[in-house]
C-alpha cells in the first residue's frame, strides 16, 4: 500500500509540473501551507471566507451568487457543497451526478452524459431565471468550456461568480476519497487535462441592488453638476445636445459590462494573455480572497467628454490585491468618434446606465438587497487618492465607442493634474450642496464629494 502511495505521488508531482500549477493549491486562512506531497486529511477547504466569514456570509444571502465548484472525483467537493447548503438553505446544487442518482443510489450510464449535461444545464437557469440567491454548479469542470454555459447564464442573470477549488491536485488525497471506481490512472489522466482558468479581470463586484443603485445616485450628482451654468455649457457642447434627458442618458454601458453590473477592477488578466497574470492568479493573498466581501469607498466622480467614474479609495485591505499597472501611456490608440467633441450619436451595442431593453418589465431589485450608503463627512481635499491604487474606480458609463478601461486613463489624466500646481492654480471650482466641482480645463471636470459613499462587494474573477 505504501508502493503504491509513493507511486501516486510521483505521477502527481510529475503532471502538476509539468503543467506550471504546482503553487495551485488553495493555502489555508491561517497561514499555513498544504501542499500536494501532503497525506493527512485536513479541514482547510472549509475556511473559505463564504463558509466562515460573517460578514460575507451576510453579504451573500442578500445577493446573487453561483458558486462553480472544480475538482477530480475525491477532491472535497461534496463536503464543500454541503457546508455551503448548510448555510444558505435556499442554495440550488446544480450535477450532472444528480441525473444518474436512483433511490439513493448512483447508477452512471456513459451513452447518457449529453442528457446529464442538459438536465444540469437546465436546473441551472430555471434557478438563475428565478434569482435564487445561492446557485452552485458542482461538477469536475476540468477544461474550460465545460463551464461556458454557467458563465454566460451568470452574466445574463446578474450573478457574480465564485469558482472554488478544494484540495485541488493532491493525488494521495484524491485516491483517499474517491467515492466512484476511478483508478489511478484515470485520475492521472483527468489531472493531465485540467486546465487552468483565468479571469479576464479580478475586482471587487456589486451585487445587481447596488449597481443599479450606484448609477441611480452618479446620475443624482451628474443633474447637479448641470445646475453649474459653466458646466452644463461645456457639456452641451461635447454631447451636442441641450436636453436634459439625452444629457443624462449620453454616458452608456460598455459591452464588457454585462448587463450592467458595476466593479473595480484589481487585475487585468485578459485570461491569462497580460504578464504576471498567472502569478497574480495563484498568490496567496488573492486565493484567499476570492468570495470575500469587501466594503468600498467612494470618495467623488470624474467626467469627461469620454467617460463617468466613480474613485475609489481603497483601504490597507484592498491594496493588497491592487495588480493595476499606476502609470498609464502618454496617448491612447483610440478610434476618431471617441475624440473630444464627437457628435452625440448612440446605436444598440450599448445600454442604457439605468434601464435597457432586457430588464423592462423586471422588478427593480429582484431578490437583492442595496447595501450602498452615504458614509461619514470628508474633509475638503481635491486630491483624496495618490500612490498604489489611485486608479481605481467603477466605471458608470462611456461615450459610444469607447472601452471601459478608458476610465483609468481619464482618472490618470485628473491625477496628473492634482499634482500639477501649475493647472490646479488656473482650475474653476463651484460649491454644491454635495460637494465642490471643480474644472481641470480639457472639458475634464471632477467632483469632490463632501461625503463619501460606501459600498459591499464580493472579490473574485469575471470570466
Amino acid at each position: 500500500m505504501g508502493q503504491k502511495q509513493s507511486t501516486v505521488t510521483e505521477t502527481s508531482v510529475h503532471v502538476c509540473e509539468e503543467l506550471g500549477v504546482h503553487e495551485y493549491n488553495n493555502p489555508p486562512c491561517d497561514g499555513g501551507e498544504v501542499g500536494i506531497y501532503s497525506r493527512e486529511p485536513s479541514g482547510d477547504y472549509l475556511k473559505l471566507p463564504f463558509l466562515k466569514d460573517k460578514l460575507t456570509i451576510e453579504y451573500v444571502h442578500l445577493s446573487k451568487v453561483m458558486f462553480v465548484m472544480r475538482g477530480l472525483p475525491g477532491s472535497g467537493r461534496p463536503i464543500v457543497v454541503k457546508h455551503i447548503k448548510s448555510i444558505f438553505e435556499d442554495a440550488v446544487v446544480c450535477s450532472t451526478s444528480e441525473y444518474f442518482m436512483h433511490s439513493g443510489r448512483y447508477d452512471f450510464d456513459p451513452h447518457k452524459l449529453e442528457e446529464a449535461k442538459i438536465f444540469c444545464q437546465e436546473k441551472a437557469r430555471n434557478a438563475c431565471e428565478a434569482s435564487t440567491h445561492v446557485v452552485v454548479i458542482d461538477n469536475t469542470n476540468m477544461r474550460k468550456w465545460e463551464m461556458k454555459y454557467y458563465f454566460k447564464l451568470a452574466a445574463e442573470t446578474c450573478y457574480v461568480i465564485v469558482i472554488v477549488e478544494p484540495w485541488k491536485f493532491n493525488m494521495d488525497e484524491l485516491i483517499l476519497r474517491n467515492h466512484h471506481t476511478e483508478d489511478i490512472e484515470q485520475l492521472s489522466l483527468q489531472l493531465q487535462q485540467w486546465e487552468s482558468v483565468i479571469p479576464l479581470y479580478f475586482g471587487w463586484f456589486l451585487n445587481e441592488a447596488d449597481s443599479r443603485m450606484l448609477k441611480l445616485v452618479s446620475l443624482a450628482h451628474l443633474e447637479e453638476c448641470l445646475k453649474i451654468p459653466e458646466f452644463e455649457q461645456d457639456f452641451k457642447n461635447f454631447t451636442h445636445t441641450s436636453d436634459m434627458k439625452d444629457m443624462l442618458e449620453y454616458y452608456l454601458m460598455p459591452e464588457s459590462c454585462k448587463e450592467g453590473m458595476l466593479h473595480c477592477t484589481s487585475k487585468f488578466c485578459s485570461f491569462g494573455d497580460v504578464p504576471g497574470s498567472l502569478e497574480y492568479t495563484t498568490s496567496k493573498d488573492v486565493l484567499e480572497a476570492c468570495g470575500l466581501c469587501y466594503k468600498l469607498c467612494l470618495v467623488g466622480f470624474i467626467i469627461t467628454p469620454r467617460t463617468f467614474g466613480a474613485r475609489v479609495k481603497l483601504g490597507s485591505k484592498e491594496l493588497i490585491l491592487w495588480g493595476q499597472e499606476n502609470d498609464c501611456p502618454e496617448s491612447l490608440d483610440l478610434p476618431p468618434n471617441t475624440s473630444y467633441g464627437r457628435p452625440f450619436l448612440h446605436n444598440n451595442n450599448y445600454q442604457n446606465p439605468i434601464v435597457n431593453q432586457s430588464n423592462k418589465g423586471k422588478p427593480w431589485f429582484p431578490h437583492c438587497q442595496a447595501t450602498l450608503v452615504s458614509s461619514e463627512k470628508l474633509e475638503p481635499s481635491f486630491h483624496p487618492t495618490s500612490g498604489k491604487g489611485s486608479r481605481a474606480h467603477v466605471t458608470l458609463g462611456c461615450a459610444e465607442g469607447v472601452k471601459a478601461v478608458t476610465t483609468g486613463y481619464d482618472l490618470c489624466e485628473v491625477i496628473e493634474c492634482e499634482e500639477s500646481p501649475e493647472v490646479t492654480s488656473r482650475s474653476r471650482t463651484f460649491a454644491l450642496e454635495r460637494g465642490w466641482l471643480r474644472d481641470y480645463g480639457k472639458s475634464r471636470w471632477v467632483l469632490y464629494m463632501n461625503r463619501q459613499i460606501t459600498v459591499k462587494s464580493l472579490f473574485t474573477g469575471c470570466y
